[in-house]
């Protein structure tokens, strides 16, 4: 009987954890550009122009790609399909596009895991002499139990690393 109850609290205590742990995070970046906010922003509203700077492209420069809409427009949506474990499957679609000052994106992943929820945005200001800042920002949720794995993983190392990597990319190239 003693063994069973320890097996049935082994079993129950991670599920107890769950819910008690923060079901949503949230990674940001940020850098200032040596050009116009207006030039970064006809930059970056282009989701085929995101290709040049994500970190993630450089997983698997093969994976196959399908934009439908009008690049730049809400609504327009990329979907990538990849065998590579750190690209998978998913779809990034431009939600809301405030001129000049932010992009606004939902993110759907669908393999290796499954997230429907996501968002990120790009957040755009003007500074001294024409220079730019910009705020490269995710918002994720975990549902339950799967917010377990928060425990594991460290999504501000693992997100802002990639996030540093595409911001320094986009300044050389902008």
């Amino acid at each position: 009987m003693t063994i069973t109850l320890i097996i049935i609290g082994a079993i129950a205590l991670p599920f107890v954890i769950a819910l008690f742990l923060k079901k949503e995070y949230h990674v940001q970046r940020q850098i200032i550009l040596d050009k116009p906010q207006k030039d970064v922003f006809n930059y970056l509203k282009y989701l085929q122009n995101h290709e040049a700077f994500s970190p993630w492209s450089e997983f698997d420069p093969n994976m196959k790609r399908t934009f439908t809409g009008t690049d730049g427009e809400i609504g327009y949506t990329l979907r990538w399909e990849s065998e590579h474990k750190k690209v998978g499957i998913g779809e990034q679609e431009i939600s809301n596009i405030i001129p000049e000052n932010r992009l606004e994106y939902k993110f759907r992943f669908y393999a290796p895991f499954k997230a429907l929820k996501d968002e990120a945005h790009f957040q755009l200001s003007e500074i001294e002499n024409s220079k730019t800042k910009i705020v490269w920002a995710y918002d994720g949720k975990l549902d339950y139990p799967g917010n377990l794995i928060g425990l594991f993983m460290n999504f501000d190392k693992m997100i802002g690393a990639s996030f540093e990597k595409g911001l320094t990319k986009l300044k050389t190239i902008i």
